[in-house]
């Protein structure tokens, strides 16, 4: 089975001309598919596809390399397709921070592949989140007898014959969201964000602290215009009340103290520990309390965790919210796994409390247009 292999992440700062400052995260991947007796899917395959595959530091990335093969031979005229598919449902690579290889490669010996033919972004179409190349089979073709070394081209068996085993390469770079090139100011400013700094200190600062929450058997202080600027329920909540003592003193029975003192380091840092402990809980208070970046580090932890024994309360949580990506990757889950879910306890219950669910595993399709990008390796002609 081809794996994808995470080369390196790094930051890279440079200056350009003494005047901006650049900081750049860049991410490198690579991932191989070896397709078996190439040159018989090239006359008999209409499709063929890859497994799914990710980068990992954009948490709903999947990527998918489809082919529609031609047969290879002399004058074939017929295009030979290689298109690769890209879906995150909260990110899309703009065209300038992307650069993508795909290579054709032939094995010569054990220990050594030959390029055969490359293709790149700089000749690439591109459609939304899709980047295709063409070549006609007659090029494959010619660019595969090309390739075999010279010390190989005395074997006229070798040298007419496409090789048995042909291995696809993918490269990707991918310069992540969050990269600036500006302008460097004349006297260099602390870098640091200074309020973000100072929000932060206050957590543990009791100083002017002005709303006290009474949750199980703990009490927890905060600044009402910080939690009301950062979630428009607090702010409601502080607005509408018509008496000091009432905003003063919130009493909350439906989140365990835990979570709330996690809901609040993360009001004001922006940050959560142990989220991959807490997310079923916290996607709940994230929710009610509309902490929208909250809600998307859940259901990324979710996402990233999801497992036979985590899929039903995942899928519970997803259908509840209608988080369909979420969604979309536990009916796959299941659908690869469903002799290993089906007759566990917790989907059992989960079947019973939310039937219509049921009825969409029933109903799932894998079809060409799925944004899941869950698809049959093949199609014959």
């Amino acid at each position: 089975m081809a794996t994808p292999k995470k080369f390196n992440s790094l930051n890279v700062r440079n200056d350009l001309k003494e005047s901006y400052d650049t900081s750049l995260n860049i991410h490198n991947y690579e991932f191989e598919w070896t397709i078996s007796e190439f040159e018989f899917v090239c006359r008999n395959v209409k499709v063929i596809r890859s497994e799914v595959f990710s980068t990992k530091n954009f948490k709903d990335g999947k990527w998918i390399i489809s082919l529609e093969p031609t047969e290879l031979k002399p004058n074939n005229k017929n295009f030979f397709k290689i298109h690769l598919f890209f879906y995150d449902a909260n990110f899309k690579i703009d065209n300038k921070l992307l650069n993508v290889q795909i290579s054709f490669q032939r094995k010569v010996d054990h220990n050594t592949f030959v390029s055969v033919k490359s293709f790149d972004t700089e000749n690439a179409d591109r459609g939304g989140n899709t980047i295709s190349w063409k070549t006609s089979g007659s090029d494959l073709h010619q660019a595969f007898i090309n390739s075999v070394p010279m010390n190989y081209k005395t074997s006229l068996h070798y040298l007419e014959t496409i090789p048995e085993n042909v291995l696809i390469k993918c490269k990707i770079i991918v310069v992540a969201p969050g990269t600036t090139i500006r302008y460097r100011s004349l006297i260099d400013i602390e870098k640091c964000n200074e309020l973000i700094a100072n929000i932060k200190s206050l957590l543990h600062d009791e100083d002017l602290k002005d709303v006290v929450f009474k949750i199980e058997d703990e009490e927890f202080t905060a600044h009402k215009i910080i939690l009301a600027s950062r979630s428009s329920v607090f702010a409601a909540m502080f607005k509408n009340k018509m008496t000091e003592e009432l905003t003063s003193i919130v009493e909350i029975d439906d989140i365990r103290s835990s979570i709330f003192q996690q809901m609040l380091n993360f009001i004001y840092t922006d940050q959560v520990e142990n989220l991959e402990e807490s997310a079923l809980e916290l996607i709940d208070v994230a929710e009610k309390y509309q902490l929208e970046n909250l809600k998307s580090m859940c259901i990324n932890s979710l996402h990233d965790n999801l497992s036979l024994t985590t899929v039903s309360k995942t899928l519970e949580v997803a259908d509840l919210y209608s988080i369909e990506n979420l969604k979309n990757e536990c009916f796959y889950l299941i659908s690869e796994r469903k002799y290993d879910i089906i007759e566990t306890k917790e989907f059992q219950e989960l079947m019973l409390s939310r039937p219509s669910l049921w009825i969409e595993i029933l109903n799932m399709k894998e079809t060409e247009n799925s944004h899941s990008f869950r698809y049959k390796s093949y199609e014959l002609r």
